[in-house]
C-alpha cells in the first residue's frame, strides 16, 4: 500500500490506486466502482486513465482495434491508442464556442467524461497503470509582449511539445482529427463589430505573426488594448474553448504605443510543463523574438545581450520574476 505521483506501469495494486486517489482529492472506498465515478476526482491530463474503450479482448499490450468518434460525424479506427476514448478526446469534454461575434466567447472548462461501466465501457483497474496524479494542463507557452507598437506586426512564439510520457498534448486530444489548430480571435477592447482570426498550425509554425494590416483593420488606435483570446478548431471547422482549467486565462491583453518606447517586455505565459526551467525557456524563445548577442549562463543567473529584430537596438535582461512569469529588456 503507497501513494505514488505515477503508479507503476506493472504489478499494479488496487490498495495503491485507491490510496494515490485518495491522497489527490479523491474519495475511494473498498468498493472499486467508485474509482471510476466523479468522486474518484480523476485527473483528466493524465494520458493513462480510464477509457471508455470496450474493444473486445482488450488487454493494455494488445488492446487491438476500435472505433471512435472523429468529431466530424465520421467513425474512424484506431489501433493501438486506447487512452483516446471513444469520444476521440481523451475522455475530455471540450464545449464548442457557437458565438463568435461575442467578446466573451463561451468559456466553460473543459471537464472529465466518466467511465459509465457495463459491457460497451466495462471499469478496468489495468487502465490506472501509469497514471499521473499530477499531470498538468500546461501543454503550451507563448511569449507575449507587454505591448503592440503602431505600424509594427505582433510575433508571438509558441512552444507545444509533441509528446509527453505520462501526462497528455493538444497532439493526443486532436490526434484522430489529423492535429491541432490554434486560433486566435483579436479585437479591441470596448470596442465591437471588428474582429480578426489568426490561425496557426504547430506542426509547421513556431512562430504567430499578426500584421500591422490586421492590426489596423480591427479599429486599433494608441492606448487601445488589443485582445487575443485563444481557441482550437476541429476539423468540421467548429471552433472549441481552450479554458482547460477553471483557473487556465485563455485571453491576453496588450497595450497599443507609438514606437518611442526604450522598454521591452515579454511576458511568458507558461502553460508548459515539458520546459522544465525558466531559463530553458527564455533560451528557447528569446532565440526567436531576437537576435542573440552573446548568449551564456552564469551559475543560475541568466546573462544574455539581445538586438531587436525590428529597431536593431541593443539590449539586455535586467530582471527576471520568481515566478517565472516575465522577461524585462532595456537598452544598453
Amino acid at each position: 500500500m503507497a501513494v505514488y505521483d505515477i503508479l507503476p506501469s506493472q504489478n499494479l495494486k488496487w490498495d495503491d490506486v485507491r490510496d494515490t486517489l485518495n491522497a489527490n482529492g479523491g474519495v475511494v472506498n473498498n468498493n472499486a466502482i467508485t474509482a471510476f465515478q466523479s468522486g474518484a476526482n480523476i485527473n483528466m491530463f493524465a494520458k493513462y486513465k480510464p477509457s471508455d474503450i470496450g474493444a473486445v479482448n482488450f488487454t493494455r499490450d494488445n488492446p487491438g482495434a476500435f472505433v471512435v468518434d472523429s468529431w466530424d460525424g465520421q467513425l474512424v479506427t484506431i489501433k493501438d491508442k486506447w487512452w483516446i476514448g471513444k469520444n476521440g478526446t481523451c475522455n475530455i469534454n471540450i464545449p464548442i464556442i457557437d458565438n463568435l461575434e461575442n467578446n466573451a466567447p463561451n468559456d466553460t472548462p473543459w471537464s472529465y467524461i466518466p467511465v459509465p461501466g457495463g459491457q460497451n465501457a466495462p471499469y478496468r483497474l489495468g487502465d490506472f497503470a501509469g497514471y499521473d496524479a499530477k499531470a498538468t494542463s500546461d501543454m503550451i507557452t507563448l511569449v507575449v509582449p507587454e505591448y503592440v507598437v503602431i505600424g509594427q506586426s505582433l510575433r508571438v512564439p509558441i512552444y507545444m511539445p509533441e509528446k509527453r510520457e505520462t501526462e497528455l498534448t493538444l497532439n493526443d486530444i486532436y490526434d484522430v482529427t489529423g492535429g491541432v489548430t490554434l486560433v486566435f480571435r483579436i479585437w479591441v477592447q470596448g470596442k465591437t463589430g471588428y474582429y480578426k482570426l489568426v490561425e496557426f498550425q504547430p506542426k509547421h509554425q513556431t512562430m504567430l505573426e499578426i500584421s500591422a494590416e490586421d492590426l489596423e483593420f480591427i479599429g486599433m488606435s494608441p492606448k487601445d488594448t488589443v485582445c487575443m483570446h485563444l481557441m482550437s478548431k476541429d476539423v468540421k471547422g467548429r471552433y472549441r474553448n481552450m479554458k482547460a482549467t477553471e483557473g487556465t486565462t485563455p485571453c491576453i491583453k496588450l497595450k497599443y504605443f507609438l514606437p518611442s518606447h526604450t522598454t521591452l517586455l515579454l511576458r511568458v505565459v507558461r502553460f508548459c510543463k515539458a520546459i522544465p526551467t525558466l531559463r530553458d525557456c527564455a533560451c528557447t524563445t528569446l532565440r526567436s523574438v531576437l537576435q542573440p548577442l552573446d548568449f551564456q549562463e552564469v551559475r543560475w543567473k541568466l546573462v544574455v545581450r539581445l538586438q531587436c529584430t525590428d529597431t536593431s537596438r541593443a539590449m539586455s535582461i535586467i530582471s527576471m520574476s520568481s515566478r517565472g512569469t516575465k522577461l524585462a529588456l532595456l537598452e544598453n
